[in-house]
């Protein structure tokens, strides 16, 4: 085995992971469905999206980012066996949630509360409100605003 490698090295031969999906029937690849470009950027959106990379890439898996902002933009890699499994992160348009319900592929949703039969990770708002708030009011503070920029 070891020979085969050194052979391979010398000649400069790299993996075709087009061929390695193929035969193996998997893309190690995970598609990130989002419909507002700007949005997905921000904080803390943004802190969720690196988290998340950097937990698949521990597991061998890429992300790859698919806008569903454009009627069809997305489709060839949702319905095109392009990604092992979805992430859809909030809104996401009726027809793209129907199809990646149809496909049967593995599935989770990101900040928000949709009925889609699919697992569901999402904030508890008024959890995290109160927390915050309690915490403030440990440190002495009496007046205390919130500010919700849409």
């Amino acid at each position: 085995m070891q020979e085969i490698l050194k052979i391979s090295e010398e000649m400069g031969y790299h993996p075709n992971w087009r061929a390695r999906a193929l035969s193996r029937g998997k893309t190690h690849t995970i598609g990130l469905l989002y419909a507002n470009p700007k949005w997905i950027f921000e904080d803390p959106m943004n802190e969720l999206a690196v988290a998340f990379t950097e937990s698949l890439k521990e597991h061998n898996y890429e992300l790859r980012m698919i806008p569903a902002n454009t009627p069809d933009n997305w489709k060839e890699s949702v319905l095109g066996g392009a990604v092992d499994g979805l992430v859809l992160m909030q809104h996401t348009p009726d027809t793209v949630r129907e199809a990646v319900e149809k496909s049967g592929l593995p599935t989770v949703l990101l900040g928000d509360k949709l009925d889609i039969g699919a697992p569901q990770v999402y904030p508890d708002d008024v959890a995290g409100a109160f927390t915050a708030t309690r915490h403030l009011i440990g440190l002495g503070h009496k007046r205390i605003a919130f500010f919700v920029n849409d």
